[in-house]
């Protein structure tokens, strides 16, 4: 009866973070799609039909060796969007006041998100000590295997990225292989090469780090439940 009574005080504490968080999960949501969007699907789509088109006569086949820096196209594009979103909207604020006053108005302000949580909280949950600190634990050991499903998740994002690349290089594999033969000693074609696959890996790159800043950034709103979750079972004791 008793485990029972604390897998429901669970469940009611995560509907009560969900309900919480919803609009928070809206903006995850949507950076996530954008995420996909600009640094996969746009940049693997756009590769796609400029090497289908090379392989069919359309476009002239020297322009493969000039369009490998198209792949970073999009994923720096919402790169800088993202960083301008994130950072470049404090600058005119961090130089009126100073870095740490900004640093510290951000402070004030979850330091009162905490105390309305809390309040609501205790108002619409009101846990026993034992049922909170059973909460709190269950709540701490699913954050931390979502953190490893967020890495997970990412390095096979990262390889699934770097496969779809690959199948898009055979589309063009028997002209590949020509290109190679009559210039295998060419240092311009090595160059070529080289400066083909260092596009793949920077564009590679860029896909994770904003794949899993996205889904660490989902993680961060939930661990702000919890410790608001803490602070509420201090001032039980």
């Amino acid at each position: 009866m008793q485990s029972k009574t604390l897998k429901d005080c669970y469940k009611n504490f995560l509907d009560f973070v969900n309900r919480r968080a919803r609009e928070q999960r809206k903006t995850f949501n949507k950076r996530m799609f954008y995420v996909f969007m600009w640094c996969f699907f746009a940049p693997v789509a756009t590769i796609a039909i400029v090497l289908i088109l090379i392989a069919t006569d359309v476009l002239p086949y020297r322009l493969k060796n000039n369009f490998e820096w198209l792949i970073l196209a999009f994923p720096i594009t919402y790169s800088l969007y993202f960083f301008g979103s994130e950072v470049l909207m404090e600058v005119p604020r961090i130089f009126r006041k100073g870095a740490m006053a900004v640093a510290l108005e951000h402070n004030l302000k979850d330091g009162k998100w905490r105390d309305e949580i809390c309040l609501k909280l205790e108002k619409d949950l009101p846990f026993s000590t034992d049922q909170l600190k059973w909460v709190i634990e269950n709540y701490k050991l699913d954050l931390k295997l979502m953190r490893y499903r967020i890495r997970h998740i990412t390095i096979l994002g990262g390889a699934v990225f770097y496969g779809v690349l690959r199948g898009l290089d055979s589309l063009s594999l028997e002209r590949e292989a020509i290109f190679h033969q009559l210039n295998k000693t060419s240092v311009l074609a090595w160059v070529q090469i080289i400066n083909y696959e260092i596009s793949q890996i920077l564009g590679l790159s860029i896909f994770l780090i904003l794949f899993y800043l996205a889904g660490m950034q989902n993680l961060q709103t939930l661990e702000r439940y919890l410790d608001c979750a803490e602070l509420s079972l201090l001032k039980k004791k």
